[in-house]
C-alpha cells in the first residue's frame, strides 16, 4: 500500500513572488514579447504584465516586469529611463501597494446607505496590485461572486411559500 504522507510533510511550493519593476510611459503598441526581449539584457524575465483599460480595450501606458533575481532588478533600475520604440520609459522598483482606506470606505458607504451589497467579479490582485495572469500572459477571467447567480439561497426561503 501507498504510505500516507500528511500535507505538512510535503515540500512547500515556492510561493515567493519574483522581484518586480514598474514600467511607466510604455508605448501603446508595445507587446509583452517586446518587453521580454528588451529586459532580458538585465537577467531572466519571469513575467510581464501590461496594464489594460478593460472598458476602452487599450493599454494604459504602464506595466510590471518580474525578474528571476534581485540583481537583475538592481541593474534595470540603475538605468531609470530607457528608450523603447522611440519613447522614454521609466523603470522603478515595484513597491507593494497598501490598501487605501478612503476608497474602501467610499464604496462601503454607498452600499450600506442603500442596504445593498456589491456582487461584482472577484479578482485577486498580487501584492503590487497587478492582476493575475495565466502562464501565457493573458489575464485571468474573474469568477462570479458567491450568491450572484440568484436562486433560493437567501435566508428565510425568499419568496417561496408566500
Amino acid at each position: 500500500p501507498k504510505p500516507c504522507n500528511p500535507r505538512s510533510m510535503h515540500k512547500p511550493k515556492k510561493n515567493i513572488p519574483y522581484p518586480k519593476v514598474f514600467l511607466g510611459g510604455l508605448p501603446s503598441s508595445i507587446t509583452e514579447t517586446d518587453l521580454r526581449s528588451y529586459f532580458s539584457r538585465y537577467g531572466e524575465v519571469m513575467e510581464v504584465v501590461i496594464m489594460y483599460d478593460q472598458e476602452k480595450k487599450k493599454a494604459r501606458g504602464f506595466g510590471f516586469l518580474s525578474f528571476g533575481s534581485e540583481d537583475a532588478v538592481d541593474l534595470a533600475v540603475q538605468e531609470h529611463y530607457v528608450n523603447i520604440q522611440n519613447k522614454q520609459v521609466e523603470i522603478k522598483r515595484a513597491e507593494p501597494r497598501t490598501p487605501v482606506p478612503e476608497l474602501s470606505a467610499g464604496s462601503a458607504n454607498t452600499a450600506s446607505s442603500t442596504g445593498a451589497t456589491q456582487n461584482g467579479p472577484i479578482v485577486v490582485m498580487d501584492q503590487w496590485n497587478a492582476p493575475p495572469t495565466t502562464p501565457n500572459g493573458l489575464p485571468v477571467t474573474p469568477l462570479a461572486a458567491p450568491g450572484a447567480g440568484g436562486g433560493a439561497s437567501t435566508p428565510g426561503g425568499g419568496a417561496a411559500g408566500a
